[in-house]
């Protein structure tokens, strides 16, 4: 049996598919390890992470104020593993959340989906904290509507 590729596909309800840029493996965060001590560590945190700032590239019906196109921040509570700190009878558990937090960062896991052979983070509109108008970051510039 062959491999299901989408091309192109409308999403129902309340839901949005946007852009899943990453950050690049090569970016190494300063994270502070021990406030008390000033000491920083660094992490390739990211992890190859998703970006918290993507591109509307698909809306369903019941999605209002977001539109195609729109620079999106997104809200990855929803996303938030929480299973490091979670697991039972470990040593993890007996560390304590808030220095797994400092030490390994948090991690967010994006649901995905590949259309045309591309990445991309299927998200509801919930997920969106705030639509960006206009924003730089860097050389980068984001603009919504114009």
């Amino acid at each position: 049996m062959e491999e299901l590729k989408l091309k192109e596909i409308q999403v129902r309800n309340n839901a949005i598919i946007t852009t899943a840029e990453r950050y690049p493996k090569s970016d190494i965060v300063k994270v502070q390890n021990d406030i008390k001590r000033g000491k920083l560590v660094t992490l390739e945190e990211h992890n190859n992470l998703h970006k918290l700032v993507q591109r509307v590239v698909n809306i369903g019906p019941n999605v209002r104020d977001i539109q195609v196109g729109d620079w999106v921040f997104l809200n990855p509570l929803y996303y938030l593993d929480r299973s490091i700190t979670e697991q039972q009878n470990s040593i993890q558990a007996d560390i304590g959340e808030k220095h797994m937090k400092e030490h390994y960062g948090p991690r967010y896991t994006f649901p995905t989906i590949q259309l045309d052979g591309v990445e991309h983070l299927m998200l509801f509109d919930r997920d969106v904290e705030y639509i960006i108008l206009k924003a730089t970051e860097g050389d980068k510039e984001y603009t919504s509507r114009q």
